[in-house]
């Protein structure tokens, strides 16, 4: 089989979502083209360490090492057989991975100070968006917290944060004075469940109300 039909099988067999599907086929074909027609059985070691040497330089070396470890590890399974060994099983990155940016320099600060003034002013996802940084600057809270906090899970000084398929425990964020009034000034922007609704489907949450602030970092 080629590798783009095991890739198939191996999301479908672990029964990830469509949208993780979609995730991985969007990252082969991205990083894996020299891999994507060769038959399963035919990958060597050479050809895994030609692939994250042309893509060490990105910030997806590391993701796409793994899913093609993982994948050559279900091909090769007994139950399958289609390789007798996973030539990625033993490799180890040799080449420096590009770090990625995640700090602003002082004048990116103030270029975002003076957007989000001006968006405080602005239409409903200008204003959810400034809300969103500035609970995220006020408490801590990591951004997918905020993202999936409904109206319910809000108490008088916290917000309750569920726990996940992923195991993480239930936890609280503090509220302080400053972001409980954020959190009042969201409240009185929302209808549904969700503090920050998708604007297609007011029953979802909004997958990434943070995107148009991106731009400011161009």
């Amino acid at each position: 089989s080629e590798i783009k039909t095991v890739l198939d099988e191996y999301v479908i067999g672990q029964e990830r979502a469509k949208r993780t599907l979609s995730t991985y086929r969007g990252r082969w074909r991205r990083n894996c083209q020299k891999l994507v027609k060769l038959k399963v059985d035919r990958i060597t070691y050479a050809d895994v360490d030609e692939l994250h040497r042309s893509i060490a330089a990105t910030a997806e070396a590391d993701m796409t090492l793994r899913l093609v470890r993982a994948i050559l590890n279900w091909a090769a399974h007994p139950a399958r057989a289609w390789l007798r060994d996973n030539p990625a099983s033993k490799f180890e990155p040799r080449h420096r991975q590009r770090r990625r940016r995640r700090a602003i320099d002082l004048d990116q600060v103030g270029s975002l100070a003076k957007i989000m003034e001006e968006w405080r002013q602005g239409d409903l996802g200008q204003r959810r968006t400034v809300w969103l940084l500035e609970l995220l600057a006020l408490t801590g809270g990591r951004l997918n917290e905020w993202l999936q906090a409904k109206l319910e899970h809000l108490g008088d000084d916290h917000l309750a944060v569920p726990a996940n398929k992923e195991g993480n425990p239930d936890k609280l964020i503090r509220l302080g004075a400053a972001a409980r009034a954020v959190v009042a000034e969201v409240k009185a922007a929302t209808l549904g469940p969700w503090l920050f609704p998708s604007y297609v489907r007011k029953d979802k949450a909004m997958a990434a109300p943070y995107v148009g602030a991106r731009a400011l970092f161009a």
